[in-house]
This record gives structure tokens, C-alpha cells and sequence, in this order.
């Protein structure tokens, strides 16, 4: 059963549970924006204990609901998902309500996708703490799956930000137990994790090819669990062009029409497998005609900055050309630092109108450089068959650096 605290002066004290003391800092319950009820409040551990715990005490509408959350986070140990730090209490003031102590926090992860907000968007694009937060709560619901556990029509109110000692993190603590069929269930809720980035995206303004497609991959049941992860959108900036650079270098090893040819071959024979056939689609678009110049329009303070440092841009529409011609922009971006906007300001200050390199190529080509990003978790890990039919010394690291000296950035 339930303990009920008496009424008491302020801070209201409650009953020694054993070693284990619940008190409110103040009766006041406090609502979150998304709807969640909370009161402030610490825990404290043995008798005469000099350090206690910030707490925040989650209120319940019943005492069974309480119990049944309580007993479920108690079944898994994991750093995203919740711990209590003790048993459900009722206070006398707040009766039928039951409380539950967690660890303290004043945000959840609604707060993020909020309209309201700007925790979760800058340049078009995920901030680098959206794209932390989210990957611990893909993390989370993987563990979750793991235990036997879902999360059915997760809200973000379901979702703790917990910050503490500097860092920030994440902890679910609202799941049920699965039934019925866990394969639909599972795909239920990668879907529903997309719908509610998408909605965020879409209030903000912000629903780019990019975040647009990783949304669209979830819904369908396309990426589940950690590959989520690999998606360009969950990836920060400095990763992206650190994918784009590594692409490159792949491309300039393992791809040459030659390669390619011969990677063919084996394919029409049927030996190929699911994985080296999408890899070989990845090498035969490498040459395909993707008219990439029409993007040069649109950054033509890029062409400026390439003839005045002396270069020009490729003559081929290729598309690995387009993949050498972004290698070439990120290797040497210090020197393409896009101009501020020419703008009134009152714009400037009504409107979001800051630039970097990633936004304006992504305004330029999003299509290509979603794609080229998005090739790299397939191409990984190439098999020998797929390489390029050169001789030991033409293969080396040298030859590849003798010729990416002949070719101009």
C-alpha cells in the first residue's frame, strides 16, 4: 500500500520510509508545458545522512498506475531508462494523486519538439543536443525492445532530460509490456518516433529532403534501432564532412570504371549478394550524368571564392565528380566561409538568417549531397571482387596521392 503523509509547515517532511526519507521542498504540484504533474523535492538515504538527492516527485492519478511504473523501471538497468529512488507515496494534500521519486528534472524531451521551442533546430538542421538527446532515446527504446518492453504511442511527456554535473542525457520512464504481435509493435514505434520529429520539423519550418527522408525511412519501417543513427540527419556537421571526405577517398581507390565493369560481371552471374548489389547500384550511379551544375547558381559567391584562389569547377557532370568537387570545398573549407546575408535589420532581427558551408551546399545540391552521405553506410567493408583490377604498385597509397596531385581542387 501507499504511505500518506500528513500534513506538515513547509518543507513537508515525510514519513521515514527505513533508511529512506522523502521530502517536498514545497506542496506546490508544477505542470509542465506538455502536461506532465510534478513536485519539487529530495531523497536522503539513512538516518542523520549529511548529502541528499534533488528529486522530482511525478504525479500519478492513481496509486495502481504508480506501482505498475515503478515496478517496470525496477526491471531494467540501463543508462537511458528511468530509475526511481524509491517507493510510491501519497500526500494527504494531494490525495487521490500518488507520487513517484525520480531523479531531478524540469524538461522532457516535449519541450524539444515544442514550437515554441529553439533547443531542437538552427541552420535548417538538428542541433548537435537534439541529435545527442534523440540518439539516447533510440538507444533506450532499443533496450527497451530487448527486455520485453514498448513504447506505444510514445509522447515526448514520456521522456526525462535529466542534466547533472554538466552533462545532459536522457531517461524514459512511461513503457508498457508488449502483446499481441512484437515484430508490429517494434515497427509501431520507430513509426511513431518519425511522426513526431516530422511534426517538429514541419512547426518549425525545417522539414528538409534531408530530415524529410530520415522521417519517411522510419514511418515505412525502412531504418529500425541503431542504423537510425547512421542517417545524415542524425549526423553533426564536422561528421558529415568527415563522411564526405572518406567517400572520396573510397571512390578514388575502389571506383574506377574499370572496378566497376568487373563488379558487373559478377552480379550477371547471380553470385552477388543483396548487400554487393547495392553497392554495385552505388558504383554504377558514380558515372551516371546527374547535372549537378544546375546547383552552381545558387552559390555563386563559391564560383567567386574558386577564381579568385586561382581553381575551377570540374567540366564533368559525373557524379563523382560532384563527390571531388565537395571533398575539394570541405578539404579547403577555411576558405569558403559563405558571406553574411545582405538583409535590412529589422530581417535580420525577425528572421533566422545565419549561414554556414553545410547549409548553403545543402541549399544548393540537398538532393546529391543527401545521397552521397546516405551511400556511405552501404559501401562499407568492400569486398575484394569489387576493386579496382590494378597492379599492386598503381593500387598503393602513392599512386593515389601522385594522382590526386594532378587534379586541381
Amino acid at each position: 500500500m501507499a504511505y500518506i503523509i500528513e500534513d506538515a509547515p513547509h518543507p513537508v517532511v515525510t514519513k521515514v520510509l527505513d533508511i529512506t526519507e522523502l521530502c517536498l521542498i514545497s506542496t506546490e504540484v508544477k505542470k509542465l508545458d506538455d502536461g506532465l504533474n510534478y513536485c519539487e523535492g529530495f531523497v536522503r538515504y539513512g538516518f542523520d545522512a549529511p548529502f541528499s538527492i534533488r528529486t522530482t516527485f511525478v504525479a500519478f492519478e492513481n496509486y495502481e498506475s504508480a506501482v505498475t511504473t515503478n515496478d517496470r523501471l525496477n526491471l531494467v538497468n540501463h543508462p537511458f531508462i528511468m530509475r526511481s529512488l524509491g517507493g510510491v507515496s501519497c500526500f494527504r494534500q494531494h490525495q487521490p494523486c500518488h507520487f513517484l521519486p525520480f531523479p531531478y528534472f524540469d524538461t522532457t524531451y516535449a519541450d524539444y519538439l515544442d514550437k515554441r521551442s529553439n533547443k531542437a533546430f538552427e541552420y535548417k538542421r538538428f542541433t548537435p543536443e537534439f541529435i545527442q538527446l534523440t540518439g539516447h532515446v533510440i538507444l533506450g527504446i532499443v533496450a527497451l525492445q530487448e527486455h520485453g518492453f514498448c513504447c506505444k504511442n510514445l509522447k515526448g511527456k514520456d521522456i526525462a532530460i535529466v542534466k547533472e554535473n554538466g552533462s545532459i542525457t536522457v531517461k524514459i520512464w512511461h513503457f508498457r509490456v508488449y502483446t499481441g504481435d512484437k515484430a508490429k509493435a517494434r515497427r509501431a514505434e520507430w513509426r511513431r518516433l518519425g511522426e513526431l520529429i516530422k511534426k517538429a520539423a514541419v512547426d518549425h519550418k525545417c522539414l528538409t529532403l534531408e530530415i524529410e527522408d530520415l522521417c519517411t525511412k522510419l514511418e515505412n519501417g525502412i531504418l529500425e534501432g541503431a542504423e537510425v543513427l547512421k542517417h545524415s540527419a542524425m549526423l553533426m556537421v564536422r561528421e558529415k564532412f568527415e563522411n564526405i571526405l572518406a567517400l572520396n577517398m573510397y571512390v578514388k581507390v575502389h571506383c574506377d570504371p574499370l572496378g566497376t565493369q568487373i563488379a558487373d560481371s559478377n552480379t550477371q552471374t547471380g553470385v552477388a549478394s543483396r548487400k554487393e548489389k547495392a553497392r554495385l547500384e552505388f558504383l554504377n550511379y558514380l558515372d551516371k550524368d546527374v547535372g549537378w551544375f544546375s546547383g552552381k547558381s545558387d552559390v555563386q559567391w563559391i564560383t567567386d571564392k574558386k577564381r579568385e584562389l586561382g581553381f575551377a569547377w570540374s567540366s564533368s557532370n559525373k557524379f563523382r565528380s560532384f563527390i571531388w568537387e565537395m571533398r575539394c570545398l570541405i578539404e579547403h573549407e577555411d576558405e569558403y566561409i559563405p558571406p553574411e546575408p545582405k538583409v535590412s535589420f529589422r530581417v535580420f532581427q525577425l528572421v533566422d538568417v545565419k549561414v554556414d558551408l553545410e547549409s548553403e551546399l545543402r541549399a544548393a545540391w540537398a538532393e546529391l549531397l543527401l545521397m552521397a552521405l546516405e551511400s556511405m553506410p552501404r559501401v562499407d567493408f568492400l569486398p575484394p571482387q569489387f576493386s579496382s583490377k590494378r597492379s599492386p604498385t598503381e593500387s598503393s597509397g602513392l599512386s593515389l596521392v601522385k594522382d590526386m596531385k594532378e587534379e586541381k581542387c
